[in-house]
């Protein structure tokens, strides 16, 4: 898409006024505020500002933005790297879009972030990714623990568990056990593939594959084990990522030596 005033963007809004949006953004929130540290939180917000003239529509870079931030908190801003974070969350829990634009010469120029109406996950359940308990439990005296652990709810996953994993996947599966099951898998896959950083960088990859795996098993191309095909699915996309790591590694060393990865362009990283 070829780089222009804002104007031009108009036919990309998903809101018929500013209070349509308004509402819309305070219905996410309700729900997914809590997946934002306070910093993200505030690049969101702020992100929300610049998308009045077009209204759910921005092409503001993000340089100006975070220089908003850090004149409004009076130089207290948050870094590059906390607001490209923000914008992976927000993109994987489906609020926010973004295109890519092009200069008149083909260069790459700002991004146009477009925000999306605000759906709450429907709760259709699935069945359980597995037919018995994974712990080994004495069921002539443990029986009522077992019971227990099993009917616990989503809130009470424990706390490593992400909670964009947990919003991702309770739709489905609403039990501690299952969500923390299916999280174990993704560690599972995180240590196989020997990613270069931490887990929490590709959580965005790591929700997809589920709500990938959903989408075929909706479509009844899923044979065999439901967590089985999630797990392949994930450890392709990883093997992906670090395929990408190595060749940015390479590239980075030979050509640029004094750049880090946070120093490229953000559509770069979210490509």
């Amino acid at each position: 898409m070829i780089q222009g005033n804002i104007e031009r963007f108009a036919h990309l809004s998903n809101f018929k006024s500013l209070k349509d949006f308004n509402n819309n953004i305070e219905m996410f929130l309700a729900d997914q505020k809590s997946v934002f540290t306070k910093s993200e939180y505030i690049g969101f917000m702020k992100l929300t500002k610049y998308c009045a003239k077009v209204v759910g529509v921005s092409n503001a870079k993000i340089g100006t933005i975070l220089k908003s931030i850090n004149d409004t908190l009076n130089g207290n801003g948050i870094s590059r790297s906390t607001f490209k974070r923000m914008i992976i969350k927000a993109k994987s829990l489906g609020i926010l879009s973004i295109v890519e634009t092009t200069r008149k010469n083909g260069s790459q120029s700002s991004n146009v972030f477009i925000f999306n109406r605000y759906e709450p996950p429907k709760r259709e359940k699935l069945d359980s990714p597995y037919t018995t308990c994974p712990f080994n439990t004495n069921k002539s005296e443990n029986k009522e623990r077992k019971e227990s652990l099993e009917d616990l709810n989503y809130t009470f996953t424990p706390s490593h568990v992400p909670e964009i994993f947990i919003n991702a996947v309770r739709p489905f599966y609403n039990r501690a056990v299952d969500i923390t099951h299916f999280y174990n898998k993704a560690l599972m896959a995180y240590k196989m593939v020997n990613l270069d950083k931490p887990i929490d960088h590709y959580m965005a990859d790591i929700v997809q594959s589920f709500k990938d795996t959903v989408f075929r098993y909706k479509q009844r191309k899923i044979k065999g084990d439901f967590i089985g095909y999630y797990f392949g699915v994930l450890k392709n996309t990883l093997k992906v990522e670090r395929r990408r790591e190595s060749y940015t590694s390479v590239y980075d060393w030979s050509k640029h030596t004094s750049r880090n990865a946070e120093d490229y362009d953000i559509s770069v990283l979210m490509a």
